[in-house]
């Protein structure tokens, strides 16, 4: 009981009987308020007005009876604890109240157990209520969960990692996996995944232990086809029991895309590493160079690594002295128009004199400074022997 004042109902024809049962309540140290009513009619007007945390109620009076008033009460609140109060009670009549709903009867001559019987019932109400909301909530929780389960557009499956077998599957997972959901049931995931059954296992325990929560494996259909999937899965306790709660995502384009990239960087470095034509990247920095990227290509052309071209102002110290000025004005061409092409002399690294044909332009439209550049670099020597 905490400190806050109780508001106690009493439905009794004689106010002396509810002023003893009030010097009971006070001598047990009960701290409450009271009021007392004897109609049907001033009982609902109290339980709405009142609001009382118990009633106590005589049971036979001259205007109003206590099984009636019981049958109101827990109508308007089941959870509102009620006790008989009354001179005298036979064993039958009590079972009745009692199987009707009432918490407790004390018998007036007993008026010390009151105290008792109020505090009791207070409680016994209170666990009946919570256990009740609780048990809604998960009901609530319940319908929640398979409403989701069911309508998700992600796949879902329930394994039980004992055998690896199927327990439940949602309208998505059917529709993946091309079985009718009553198939799905019960089939093992050995049939699904195509992983030794060993390392199926293994898997299955690394998700069940929390271990390890994503996965991707290729799955088989009914059609016999099978794709490339991820998985996160985990375990979930249904009925005391734990089983996999896996949510299954198609990849399959996903990998194939990530395929074909790999495809095309694999035929862009070739093709750049053969090439005649010298690939490069650089930041203009304070109107300085700072290289981010040259096709390895350059060794082969001008006989420098990659990393040598990295170095702070390689490429003006390479420049023929004559040629210098009229390229360094190609850079602010390129700023102001946002591409430029231009001709000069460069040092390869054997100090022989090429002729380069310098493409740019910035990577994006409206480039300035500390934008990348893209370009490309030509060897036009025999071109300008000719």
């Amino acid at each position: 009981m905490n400190d806050k004042a109780l508001n106690i109902l009493f439905i009794e024809d004689l106010p002396t009987d509810m002023e003893i049962a009030e010097r009971s309540l006070t001598k047990a140290g009960l701290n409450f308020a009271s009021s007392r009513v004897e109609t049907e009619a001033e009982l609902i007007d109290a339980l709405r007005s009142f609001k009382p945390d118990v009633v106590v109620s005589d049971y036979s009076m001259p205007l109003y009876n206590g099984m009636s008033a019981l049958q109101l009460v827990l109508e308007f609140d089941p959870y509102l604890p009620f006790i008989i109060l009354t001179g005298s009670m036979n064993e039958d009549t009590a079972v009745n109240c009692l199987k009707a709903g009432a918490c407790d009867y004390v018998i007036k001559e007993h008026i010390a157990r009151l105290p008792f019987a109020v505090t009791e019932a207070i409680q016994l109400k209170a666990g009946q209520k919570n256990l009740f909301l609780q048990g809604r909530q998960l009901q609530q929780s319940e319908v929640r969960y398979r409403s989701i389960f069911e309508n998700s557009n992600a796949m879902m499956l329930i394994v039980d990692p004992e055998n690896q077998s199927i327990t439940d599957a949602n309208k998505a997972a059917e529709r993946y996996y091309g079985w009718p959901r009553s198939t799905l049931i019960g089939k093992s995931m050995a049939e699904i995944n195509t992983l030794p059954l060993a390392r199926l296992k293994e898997q299955m325990r690394m998700a069940i232990s929390s271990e390890k929560g994503y996965f991707q494996f290729k799955h088989r259909h009914a059609d016999g086809t099978v794709s490339d999937v991820e998985i996160h899965s985990g375990p979930i306790v249904i009925d005391d029991k734990t089983y996999l709660f896996s949510i299954i995502h198609d990849i399959s384009l996903q990998i194939q895309a990530q395929r074909d990239r790999d495809d095309f960087s694999e035929k862009l470095s070739h093709y750049l590493a053969t090439s005649p034509t010298i690939t490069y990247a650089y930041r203009l920095l304070d109107g300085e160079i700072h290289m981010q990227w040259i096709s390895e290509n350059i060794a082969t052309i001008l006989g420098y690594s990659a990393q040598e071209a990295f170095a702070k102002a390689w490429w003006f110290n390479n420049l023929a002295s004559e040629d210098r000025a009229e390229a360094l004005q190609g850079i602010a061409e390129l700023t102001r128009l946002g591409h430029y092409s231009h001709a000069y002399r460069f040092l390869k690294k054997d100090r022989s004199t090429v002729w380069l044909r310098d493409e740019m332009r910035f990577a994006r439209a409206n480039g300035r400074d500390n934008e990348e550049v893209v370009g490309t670099l030509t060897d036009i020597s025999e071109r300008k022997r000719s």
